[in-house]
């Protein structure tokens, strides 16, 4: 399964990919740095990790697709133009899928606060066109 997503990415791609994933938690970033860069085989890290090789495929699939996805795209390329909250808010959970309250402990802001950044988050995306889930 992996192979083929491997496959199926262009050296460009998978250095784009690799780029982005510098704003996701380190494990995430080691895991795909692993794959991508490395060449690591997911058996050989399920073997290390103790997990199955198809768990270990599985998130990197995933990840993969999260860091591909418009809304990732969108708040990447623009989160440095929005007010300073709203750019750190929309990178925590949006981009490293932090839940609401990680990102009140992570940035020290109220929850009121970082609602207020989700809808404005929110407000962009619908005004860019993208479809965002979140």
């Amino acid at each position: 399964m992996i192979a083929s997503t491997e496959q199926s990415l262009t050296r460009h791609h998978i250095e784009q990919v690799l780029m982005r994933a510098e704003y996701l938690d380190q494990p995430d970033r080691a895991l795909l740095d692993q794959v991508l860069a490395r060449g690591v085989q997911p058996r050989q890290i399920a073997a290390v990790t103790g997990c199955t090789t198809r768990s270990v495929q599985r998130k990197v699939r995933r990840l993969i697709m999260h860091l591909t996805d418009p809304t990732v795209l969108h708040i990447l390329r623009h989160h440095h133009q929005w007010d300073t909250a709203t750019g750190r808010v929309a990178l925590c959970v949006f981009v490293r899928r932090f839940t609401l309250r990680r990102t009140v402990e992570q940035l020290d802001l109220s929850l009121h606060e970082v609602r207020q950044c989700v809808q404005k988050v929110r407000g962009h995306l619908e005004a860019a066109g993208v479809k965002h889930c979140n």
